[in-house]
């Protein structure tokens, strides 16, 4: 055969050998090719792959999907959604974790996971990236704000340090009843 359309069943042994195109316009269980080690166009609703799967430079085997160089976009329609049954989301470089996202009975946590790494919310003002809030780990988690700290009034706080800042203070008045 140089390719066959196949619309009923198709079943080859021995030294049978078919080159070409192989086109169904129904369907088949399974499609084995002992030695084979390229297919080259298959189209299937569903592929099981115990050996892994490799596309281009990504590999996915597994519970893994591996790029051997550049970049992995994701870029999706929707949403893209973490959802992690054990409750952290690890972050690693190189596979040295850094950074975890974590769920701690309710609360979500963000943590750095190296001794002292600080946590540090960046942004732009203007076209310059500034750091706008460092949370100190070697200092037991101070946390040191590039610009004004504001609250409300009828609020209550302290402050264990204050080194080189003035602090301003306005109240406005207010009726407090009658004398």
């Amino acid at each position: 055969f140089t390719s066959a359309m196949i619309s009923g069943s198709f079943q080859g042994g021995g030294s049978d050998t078919i080159s070409g195109s192989l086109i169904s316009t129904g369907s088949f269980g399974s499609l084995v090719s002992p030695g084979l080690s390229t297919l080259g166009i298959v189209s299937a609703t569903s592929l099981d792959a115990d050996g892994g799967v490799t596309i281009d430079n990504i590999t996915i085997d597994g519970t893994e999907i591996d790029l051997s160089s550049g970049d992995l976009t994701l870029d999706v329609e929707g949403d893209i959604i973490l959802d992690a049954n054990g409750a952290d989301i690890k972050l690693k470089d190189d596979g040295t974790e850094f950074g975890r996202l974590s769920r701690v009975s309710s609360d979500l946590v963000i943590k750095s996971i190296s001794n002292n790494n600080d946590i540090l919310l960046k942004g732009v003002d203007g076209s310059s990236t500034i750091t706008a809030l460092q949370l100190d780990m070697s200092e037991g988690g101070d946390a040191i704000f590039s610009g004004g700290v504001s609250a409300s009034l009828g609020k209550t706080g302290s402050f264990d340090r204050l080194e080189g800042i003035t602090l301003n203070a306005s109240i406005s008045p207010f009726a407090s009843g009658s004398d």
